[in-house]
């Protein structure tokens, strides 16, 4: 009957949707983190140095602003390209002029220690203008990971073809 089929489904339990959920939440702080740039130098190989000694040099910087930057393909980079120096100068580069301002990084600790830096090396035989753009050829370029950026500030890199 009607009634007893009412009371069948009162009597039954609600089915409802069971969903487990786990959640891993890492909160870390913003910063605005600022790379100075400064006192870069070149020591070229014996074997290098003689080949090498009519050439200028100039250093090309790729820098990260934030956690989605690609230093790789100079994406939201910055990319700085420093003053031309010949072989009878030493090869020293004191500051990054024309820029006198840090680059800045915007990002946790942990995106600023999974980043990296490039620099290349530009080569060039005869210069039109010392402030002529790196068009010269690449000599080579150095990936220096920022790592251990927070306990040591100093990089040493070796610069590769």
């Amino acid at each position: 009957s009607k009634e007893a089929e009412e009371r069948k489904r009162k009597r039954r339990m609600a089915v409802s949707d069971v969903a487990m959920l786990a959640l891993t939440v890492n909160v870390e702080e913003i910063f605005d983190f600022q790379l100075h740039c400064e006192n870069w130098s070149l020591e070229l190989k014996k074997e290098q140095e003689k080949a090498r000694k009519t050439e200028r040099k100039s250093l090309t910087f790729i820098v990260p602003k934030n956690k989605k930057s690609d230093a790789s393909t100079n994406r939201h980079c910055y990319s700085q390209k420093v003053k031309w120096r010949e072989d009878s100068e030493k090869l020293v580069w004191t500051t990054l002029a024309p820029r006198t301002e840090p680059f800045f990084f915007r990002g946790t600790c942990t995106a600023l220690q999974n980043a990296f830096i490039i620099v290349k090396v530009h080569t060039l035989k005869t210069l039109l203008h010392p402030n002529q753009p790196a068009m010269g050829r690449v000599l080579g370029c150095a990936l220096m990971n920022l790592t251990s950026i927070l306990d040591i500030s100093v990089f040493t890199g070796r610069v590769k073809d």
